[in-house]
């Protein structure tokens, strides 16, 4: 919390599980960087409104295939947001990345409703895949994404070839030992 980039969000979510039910380490997570930051909105940022197949659970290439099509056939923004997402810094947290697709899916869904700015946050990687490479979709999103079957398009799919942070890991654990060691 000490990065001005994370004291400047607006709004702090975290990315739906495949079931729909509430990841709630992430959750606690999430919470605690609201609070220190002062931001009152804790509603859901994401709905999952039809469960899913869980990614570690599907080929990885099919995965990568499909890109952002399961999420968006699942996922909405919550009503509640409609109006408060234009111009705001969004923080997303989830548990752990691989290539990127679900980090896609909110990042489009979070620039058809008008973010200014948009952080994602991962606590884990996975190593299945070609590591360190991240695959940037951009879609053009049609309709409400407050409401299911919205309409997406896919303009451009990249594959981006990062370095990874070690120091970050530092940083997850000192988060895990504030959060569980008293």
């Amino acid at each position: 919390m000490k990065d001005q980039i994370l004291r400047e969000t607006d709004i702090w979510g975290v990315f739906p599980t495949s079931s729909g039910v509430i990841n709630e380490e992430v959750e606690e997570l999430k919470e605690r960087c609201r609070y220190l930051t002062g931001k009152r909105m804790k509603e859901p940022l994401f709905i999952r409104h039809t469960s899913v197949k869980p990614s570690r659970e599907t080929n990885h290439h099919k995965r990568l295939e499909d890109g952002c099509k399961k999420h968006f056939d699942s996922i909405v923004l919550n009503p509640y947001y409609k109006n408060r997402i234009k111009d705001k810094t969004i923080c997303i947290i989830d548990d752990y990345i691989t290539n990127g697709t679900s980090f896609e899916t909110v990042r489009n869904l979070l620039i058809s409703a008008g973010a200014n700015k948009i952080i994602l946050l991962a606590l884990g990687r996975y190593r299945k895949g070609t590591y360190g490479v991240y695959q940037k979709e951009d879609y053009d999103i049609k309709m409400d994404v407050t409401r299911p079957g919205y309409q997406y398009v896919l303009k451009e799919k990249n594959n981006i070839t990062g370095a990874y942070n070690e120091r970050a890991r530092n940083e997850v654990e000192n988060i895990y030992n504030i959060l569980y060691n008293d």
